[in-house]
């Protein structure tokens, strides 16, 4: 066997056995939505190459309205209260439990929307939760880590994600 061929076949048994790196890249020509906190408008990407059916279900339901509060167990990270409807988005996408500043992620399995604004280790209280990555904040990261600290200490407060 060549070189080659033994490090193609070593790439294929890493892959089948490893999870694929979350893709956080966009194009330029990326839909971009409004991710409003309170009276704070965001930009977020929509990763739609990475995840498909989770950013496809996002633009079929938009507006997307509710309440965001403090995770309990997964460190800088703020949630919606109360289960999010995505039609029928059952897998992960782009999925990861290490969430980066400035990740918007699903979970398909607690129907849950979260926004990542610092160091974080997705989890409930049983374990670690991955979630599909499918929107990026690119700018103003400081001020979302400013209101998710605000939430940690306030409580609740509305959200949108519009056009």
């Amino acid at each position: 066997m060549t070189e080659s061929a033994a490090r193609h076949e070593v790439r294929a048994l890493w892959d089948a056995a490893w999870p694929q790196p979350v893709d956080r890249e966009s194009p330029e020509d990326t839909t971009i939505l409004k991710l409003t906190i309170l009276d704070t408008e965001f930009e977020m990407r929509l990763l739609a190459g990475p995840a498909p059916l989770t950013s496809a279900a996002v633009l079929a339901e938009l507006p997307l309205t509710g309440y965001l509060v403090h995770a309990a167990w997964s460190g800088e990270v703020v949630r919606g209260v109360g289960p999010i409807d995505l039609g029928d988005v059952g897998a992960t996408e782009n999925g990861t439990a290490c969430c980066a500043p400035g990740d918007v992620v699903f979970s398909p399995e607690h129907r849950e929307l979260s926004i990542i604004y610092g160091d974080n280790d997705m989890r409930m209280s049983d374990g670690p939760v991955v979630a599909s990555v499918f929107g990026r904040i690119e700018r103003g990261v400081g001020e979302l880590q400013r209101i998710g600290r605000d939430i940690r200490l306030f409580g609740a407060v509305p959200f949108t994600i519009s056009r």
